[in-house]
C-alpha cells in the first residue's frame, strides 16, 4: 500500500527532473509522494506509468497533426492552388474532380456531401447506361440511386401548361427584340406501356392533355408524345415549355386546344411575341392549320387579334419532295436560249443513269462520289433521312447532268432533271442561311438582311415552284390538276417567311437566319431524350418524362449520334435548377374530378357468393388468392398482437383453400407461413376483384391508391371479426396491402395485353406484305 499522503502543505510537489519542461503527471495532485521513499516496486510502477503518458501526448499530438492534415485536404477544393488548377478545364471536369476530393475520404455512402451538379451530372449518367453507372461507383464516389431519382421528381415539370416555366422565360429575356420567336410542335413516338408510380401516386402510360384541355386523361394507352418548344428569331435561344401524351397521335381538335393553351401563356405569362409557328406535314397538323384559316395566299392565324404565321419545316418539305420525285415525274417550264418557253419533264431515272454512269467510271474518282444505291432505292430508316434528300437535290447532282448534256452522253430533255434539280437545291439554301456572310458559290445561304438577295429570289420561286407540275396520274389516266401536300408546303412557307422577315423589320430586327426557322432544336430534344434512354427508340411515358427533364437539368448537353438534323446553336435559356431548392412551386396539374359510377363498380352480390363457393370448395381459382391473403396477414400481426383477432384470421384446421400454402412450405416440419381463414380469403377475394373492376373504369385517374382505398372501404365485408379495437385498423391494413398488391399486377396485366396486340399486329403486316409478294 502506498504511504498515507501528508497534509503538511510544506512539502513540496513532485516535478519532472529535466528543467524548464513540465508534463502532466497523474501522481502531481498527490502531496507527500517521493520517489525516492518508494519502494523498488513502487518506483518502476511509477516509471511505466511515466512513460504511458508520455507515449499518449505523442498521440495526442499525432492526432491533432492529422486532423488538421484532413480538415485541409477537405477543403482543397476552396484553395486558390486548385482553383487555378482546373481553370483550363470544364466545369463539368473541374466539378467532378473536386466532387472526389472532397468525398474520397468519407467512409460510407451516409457521410457523402454533393452538389446540385454532382447529382446532375450523375443523373445524366444513370440515364444513358444505369449498367455502366453501377459500374463506375465501384471505382469512384458517385450519389446513389435513390438520391439521383429523387431529384428528378423535384423538377417541377408536369404534362400540359406549367406557369411557372413560363414566367422564369419572362424573366431570363431583356425587353424589345429578344422577345420575338417561333412555336415548334412535333410528336414523337414512344412504346405503349403502363406503370404505377407510388411517389405520384399514379398510373403513367395513359392519354394525358393536363387539366387545361377538354380531353384531360383518359383510359387509352399513349404511344405519342407532343412537345412545344420556344426558339428566339433574334438570338440563339430555345425552351421547351409544355409536352403531351396522346394515342395514335393528337387529332386535329384537340390539337387546336394545345396549340392555343399555350400561346396563351406564351403571351401572358412568358409575355413573348410569337411570331409564327413551325411543324411538318402531319395530316393533323395540316388540317389544324386549316381550320384556323391558313392557305396559300394567307399564311396566317388570328390570336387574340394577334397574326401569327404558320410554317412547315423545311427539311421535312426536302423529304417530302424526294419521296414525291422519286415516283412521279416532274412538269417544268424550260427557257430556252432564244427566250421561248416549253414545258418539259424532270424524271428520277435521269438521276439513276447518271448514277450508273458515274459508277462505271474507269478511273478511281467519281464526280457523284456521296451518291449510293441507299439514294436511288431508299429504305428503312434512308427514306427518312434528310442528308439522303439533300445529296439528291444537291448542286453537284446538277452539275454532273449538265455536263452529261453537253458532252452528248445523255439526251438533251434531260436538262429538265438537271433544272429542277438545281432549282430545288437553291429553294432549300435559301432556307437553310445561319452566318452573316454567304458561302463561296451559295449566296442565298446566309441571313436575311435589307441587301440579301432573298426577298426578290423568293418571289420569284414561289412562281417557278407554282409553276411546277407532278404527274399523279387518276383512275382514268389523266394527270391530277391539284397540288401535292408537299408543294403546297413550300408555297405556304415561301409567303410565310416574307411575312414574318416584315413583321421583324417593323420591330427593329435588322437580320434573320432562315436556319433558326425549321424543327431542328426540336428534333435535336428528341434524339436526346432518346439517348438518355439508353439510346431506346421508343421510350415508354416514364422513361420519357425522366429523360426530358434530365436532358433540360443538363442544358440539352448530352448530343446523340447519327441524328436526323444538324446541330442547332441555341442555347437554352434556363435549365430550371432554381426551382429545385423550392417546394411546392408551381408545376402541379389542376386535380381532375374523380367520376366513379358506384352502382355499376361495385361487387354485386352473384360475384361475391362465387367468391365464397369458391373458397368454401377449394377451387384452384383462389389458392393464389389465399396465398396473398396469408401474406396480408403476416402484416396484420406484425402490427397488432391480439389473439381474439388472430382466431378470425387464421385457419384453425387444414382448409381445402390453403392447400396451394401448405405445398409452397419449404419444410415439413416447421411451418413458416400463415394460414388464413375462410372468411379473411373471401374478404381478400372481394376486395381484388372489386379492386380490378374499379381500374378498368378510372385507373387513368391521379391519386390513383387513395381513390382505390376509399373506394374499398364499402365494398369488402368485416363484420364478421368480433373485436372492436382492432377492426377498423385490420380492414385499413387490409385494403391498403391489397391495392398496393394489385395495381402492380394490374398494370402487369396491362402491358402484357398490349404486347399480344402488338405482336398481332405485327404479324397481320407480315401477312399483308407476302401477300403482295406472292
Amino acid at each position: 500500500m502506498l504511504p498515507a499522503c501528508s497534509s503538511d502543505p510544506s512539502t513540496p510537489p513532485q516535478t519532472h527532473s529535466n528543467p524548464g519542461r513540465t508534463r502532466s503527471r497523474t501522481f502531481r495532485n498527490i502531496e507527500n509522494l517521493s520517489v525516492k521513499d518508494s519502494s523498488p516496486r513502487k518506483k518502476k510502477l511509477i516509471k511505466i506509468i511515466h512513460n504511458r503518458e508520455d507515449h499518449l501526448r505523442k498521440i495526442k499530438k499525432l492526432c491533432k497533426n492529422r486532423a488538421n492534415d484532413i480538415k485541409a485536404l477537405t477543403n482543397l477544393s476552396d484553395s486558390k492552388v486548385v482553383q487555378n488548377l482546373f481553370q483550363g478545364m470544364s466545369s463539368v471536369t473541374s466539378n467532378f474532380l473536386i466532387s472526389q476530393i472532397r468525398n474520397f475520404k468519407v467512409k460510407g455512402s451516409k457521410g457523402r456531401r454533393w452538389t446540385l451538379d454532382d447529382k446532375i451530372l450523375a443523373l445524366c449518367i444513370f440515364k444513358r447506361s444505369p449498367r455502366c453507372y453501377n459500374l463506375l461507383r465501384k471505382f469512384v464516389a458517385l450519389p446513389n440511386k435513390t438520391t439521383i431519382l429523387s431529384l428528378l421528381k423535384r423538377v417541377p415539370f408536369q404534362v400540359g401548361i406549367n406557369e411557372h416555366i413560363f414566367k422564369n422565360i419572362n424573366d431570363s429575356l431583356a425587353q424589345g427584340i429578344d422577345r420575338s420567336c417561333a412555336l415548334l410542335y412535333d410528336e414523337m413516338d414512344i412504346q405503349e406501356n403502363v406503370q404505377h408510380d407510388e411517389g405520384e401516386d399514379m398510373i403513367f402510360g395513359f392519354e394525358d392533355f393536363g387539366g387545361g384541355v377538354k380531353s384531360g386523361r383518359t383510359m387509352k394507352p399513349a404511344n405519342k408524345a407532343l412537345v412545344f418548344m420556344l426558339v428566339g428569331l433574334s438570338h440563339n435561344w430555345k425552351q421547351p415549355v409544355a409536352f403531351y401524351f396522346s394515342s395514335n397521335g393528337c387529332n386535329s381538335t384537340t390539337l387546336k386546344e394545345c396549340l392555343f393553351e399555350v400561346l396563351y401563356a406564351a403571351k401572358h405569362y412568358a409575355k413573348v411575341d410569337v411570331v409564327t409557328t413551325i411543324c411538318d406535314m402531319g395530316v393533323s397538323n395540316v388540317k389544324c392549320l386549316k381550320e384556323l384559316g391558313v392557305t396559300i395566299e394567307k399564311p396566317s392565324f388570328s390570336f387574340e387579334n394577334e397574326q401569327v404565321f404558320a410554317m412547315y419545316d423545311p427539311p421535312h418539305l426536302l423529304k417530302c419532295f424526294y419521296s414525291l420525285f422519286r415516283k412521279h415525274n416532274v412538269l417544268i417550264p424550260i427557257t430556252s436560249s432564244d427566250g421561248s418557253q416549253s414545258i418539259m419533264e424532270a424524271r428520277f431515272s435521269d438521276i439513276v443513269r447518271a448514277h450508273e454512269i458515274d459508277k462505271n467510271n474507269p478511273l478511281i474518282f467519281r464526280s457523284m462520289h456521296k451518291i449510293k444505291e441507299t439514294h436511288l432505292k431508299p429504305i428503312m430508316r434512308y427514306a427518312m433521312k434528310v442528308s439522303v434528300a439533300a445529296q439528291m437535290f444537291s448542286h453537284t447532282v446538277g452539275a454532273f447532268l449538265y455536263s452529261l448534256i453537253s458532252s452528248g452522253v445523255v439526251e438533251s430533255r434531260v436538262i429538265a432533271t438537271a433544272t429542277f434539280v438545281k432549282e430545288v437545291d437553291t429553294l432549300f439554301d435559301s432556307f437553310n442561311g445561319r452566318t452573316n456572310r454567304a458561302p463561296e458559290g451559295k449566296d442565298l445561304r446566309c441571313a436575311v438582311t435589307d441587301e440579301s438577295l432573298h426577298l426578290n429570289y423568293w418571289a420569284e420561286a414561289y412562281e417557278k415552284v407554282k409553276s411546277w407540275t407532278f404527274k399523279r396520274l387518276t383512275k382514268n389516266g389523266a394527270i391530277k390538276t391539284s397540288k401535292p401536300p408537299s408543294q403546297i408546303g413550300w408555297l405556304t412557307s415561301l409567303n410565310a417567311i416574307r411575312g414574318v422577315w416584315n413583321h421583324l423589320k417593323n420591330k427593329g430586327c435588322s437580320l434573320l437566319r432562315p436556319r433558326s426557322l425549321n424543327q431542328d432544336p426540336l428534333e435535336n430534344l428528341f434524339g436526346a431524350i432518346r439517348y438518355g434512354c439508353g439510346s431506346n427508340d421508343n421510350p415508354t411515358v416514364k422513361q420519357f418524362i425522366g429523360s426530358f427533364k434530365t436532358q433540360i437539368l443538363n442544358g440539352l448537353a448530352n448530343k446523340a449520334f447519327a441524328t436526323n438534323c444538324e446541330e442547332d446553336e441555341n442555347v437554352l435559356l434556363t435549365n430550371l435548377k432554381q426551382f429545385l431548392n423550392v417546394d411546392g412551386e408551381g408545376g402541379e396539374p389542376k386535380e381532375q374530378e374523380i367520376i366513379i359510377e358506384s352502382p355499376e363498380d361495385s361487387v354485386s352480390e352473384a360475384t361475391s357468393d362465387d367468391i365464397a363457393a369458391a373458397v368454401s370448395s377449394g377451387s384452384p381459382d383462389v389458392f393464389s388468392v389465399a396465398y396473398v391473403a396469408g401474406f396480408i396477414m403476416k402484416g396484420i400481426k406484425k402490427k397488432i398482437n391480439c389473439k381474439l383477432c388472430n382466431v378470425k384470421l387464421a385457419s384453425e384446421s387444414f382448409e381445402l383453400h390453403n392447400i396451394y400454402i401448405y405445398n409452397k412450405e419449404w419444410s415439413e416440419k416447421k411451418n413458416s407461413l400463415l394460414y388464413p381463414s375462410e372468411n379473411f380469403t373471401v374478404a381478400v377475394g372481394k376486395g381484388i376483384v372489386a379492386l380490378e373492376t374499379l381500374l378498368d373504369k378510372c385507373a387513368s385517374n391521379r391519386k390513383i391508391l387513395l381513390t382505390c382505398q376509399n373506394e374499398l372501404k364499402n365494398k369488402i365485408d368485416f363484420e364478421w371479426l368480433l373485436c372492436s379495437k382492432h377492426k377498423n385498423n385490420i380492414r385499413s391494413i387490409t385494403i391498403k396491402s391489397i391495392c398496393k398488391i394489385g395495381i402492380p399486377w394490374w398494370c402487369k396485366r396491362k402491358n402484357q395485353k398490349i404486347k399480344e396486340i402488338r405482336k398481332e399486329k405485327r404479324a397481320n403486316k407480315r401477312k399483308v406484305k407476302k401477300f403482295h409478294h406472292e
